[in-house]
């Protein structure tokens, strides 16, 4: 065994070629730098035990690999694997949806943009529930604006959206709608997964905490839920915070793709066509 637990998927939406995507999330990676002061040292010293327990529990809920001798490392070391993983295999986009920090410090912070700067092929990285407030990592989205990005691949369109305080707004969803009407075909990055009447018996496995429920979200977030099942344009959503793989269908053939831990070494390799 080693560090990497590969999770290949095959994707056909309907495109004249394959693409590759290569997404990884949840690594918390948490900087142990002895230069921070003893209270910052502390708290890194902390959640890094405690991501250690808590990354075994959510592994054996889950039924997915862990291997002391290969998971039992620090967590940058784990962002810096799956970094090394993504450069190795040059996929054609990298998707990092969240958490991939454990929380904001500057030192966590100057981690993040040092591995996200290593990535030598187009990525989206959008904001988890730990990497908050979103507004603080804007110089590392694209167009300096996490709470909407845009990236075109020939036909296929990747949209990150910032739905890390478990909500999407309506400027989103307006802006949404503009990108999602000209006849390409969508693929949603974001870090929390939704509930919907389709896909809730298979997520009864998670927690409420991970999810955005159509039955008691928001207004805005309820429209957007609709919009993104109704939309033909709109095929896929990618996404992280639940600590736990699944691939289900959110509505008619429409598939919601959720990545497990990367403190586990979890990552999705998709081909889609």
């Amino acid at each position: 065994m080693d560090f990497y637990t590969i999770n290949n998927i095959k994707l056909d939406i309907g495109l004249d070629r394959t693409y590759r995507i290569i997404q990884i999330s949840d690594s918390h990676a948490i900087s142990l730098d002895e230069n921070q002061k003893l209270d910052k040292l502390n708290q890194a010293n902390n959640n890094e035990n405690a991501w250690y327990r808590q990354k075994i529990d959510f592994a054996n809920y889950f039924h997915e690999r862990y291997d002391e001798k290969h998971h039992h490392i620090p967590s940058v070391l784990c962002l810096e694997k799956l970094i090394e993983y993504i450069n190795t295999n040059r996929p054609d986009i990298a998707i990092l949806t969240g958490d991939i920090i454990d929380y904001y410090s500057k030192a966590n912070y100057e981690i993040l943009k040092k591995m996200l700067e290593k990535i030598e092929v187009p990525f989206i990285f959008t904001c988890g529930n730990h990497e908050a407030p979103a507004s603080k990592f804007s110089e590392l989205s694209i167009d300096n604006d996490v709470s909407f990005q845009c990236v075109d691949i020939d036909n296929l369109r990747f949209i990150g959206l910032d739905d890390s305080s478990k909500k999407i707004s309506y400027s989103q969803l307006k802006r949404l709608k503009e990108k999602a009407e000209d006849g390409k075909k969508c693929i949603i990055c974001m870090h929390i997964p939704i509930l919907t009447k389709d896909n809730e018996k298979l997520m009864e496995k998670y927690d409420p905490y991970f999810v955005i429920d159509y039955r008691n979200c928001d207004e805005p977030s309820k429209e957007f839920i609709d919009y993104v099942c109704k939309n033909d344009n709109i095929t896929t959503i990618l996404c992280g915070h639940a600590h736990g793989y699944s691939t289900n269908t959110f509505y008619n053939n429409k598939k919601q793709i959720i990545c497990s831990s990367g403190l586990i070494g979890f990552i999705n390799d998709i081909k889609v066509n």
